[in-house]
């Protein structure tokens, strides 16, 4: 099943506050990005994200955060059914823009993705496409990390537990950013892989699999 990774780092911390952002389910292909926002998700994404929610251990208050990508909302409606019943409780899910490229300024940055594929993102961590177009990656990565962290600082309830799903543009953005990873050396981002994020008194300790980096919000 997709997203084992992300389900053993939430499963071996369940009595801490926590928060994922994972890539949504698994979804028909899609032919071009610029118009990608009404794909949901296939009949194995919905069941992978079913399980999903179901082999969420412990007893947490959870908290679903989406882009506004039809899969990434039938993503976690489907982990909700998943957790229905297993201990947790989930509070609510929102619907948010700044899971779904907040760094993008010029919809033409889209026909360049387009074109050139996952090259794509090498050709913009390494500054190569236009600053007018699309924000700088270590801007970027901020921009979608810093609502993440703030969420997390939520003093409110404890054993929390929130789950943020997005994009895999978001997801590696984070991990080649906060890890120094390489997609190409580390793989692309499969479906509900993702970063898990353990709040730890003023820090918060981000994991990705085996690696991991302490962040000061």
């Amino acid at each position: 099943m997709d997203g084992c990774r992300v389900l053993d780092l939430l499963n071996q911390n369940k009595d801490e506050t926590m928060a994922a952002i994972v890539r949504h389910a698994d979804r028909p292909s899609i032919a071009s990005v610029t118009e990608s926002l009404g794909v949901g998700l296939n009949e194995k994404g919905r069941e992978d994200a079913r399980r999903f929610g179901e082999r969420i251990t412990g007893e947490r208050q959870v908290r679903f955060f989406h882009s506004p990508a039809v899969r990434c909302r039938e993503t976690a409606e489907a982990m909700t059914v998943g957790l229905a019943g297993n201990g947790n409780k989930v509070l609510g899910s929102t619907e948010t823009w700044d899971l779904c490229a907040p760094y993008l300024l010029d919809d033409r940055t889209l026909e360049v993705a387009d074109r050139l594929g996952h090259g794509f993102m090498r050709a913009w961590f390494n500054g190569e496409i236009d600053k007018e177009w699309i924000l700088p990656a270590p801007v970027a990565s901020d921009k979608v990390l810093r609502p993440i962290l703030e969420r997390l600082a939520d003093p409110n309830g404890t054993t929390r537990l929130d789950i943020h799903v997005s994009h895999d543009w978001e997801v590696i953005l984070l991990r080649d950013t906060l890890f120094g990873t390489r997609y190409e050396q580390d793989g692309w981002i499969g479906y509900l892989d993702g970063i898990v994020f353990i709040r730890d008194g003023p820090k918060v300790l981000a994991r990705w699999g085996e690696l991991h980096t302490e962040i000061t919000p």
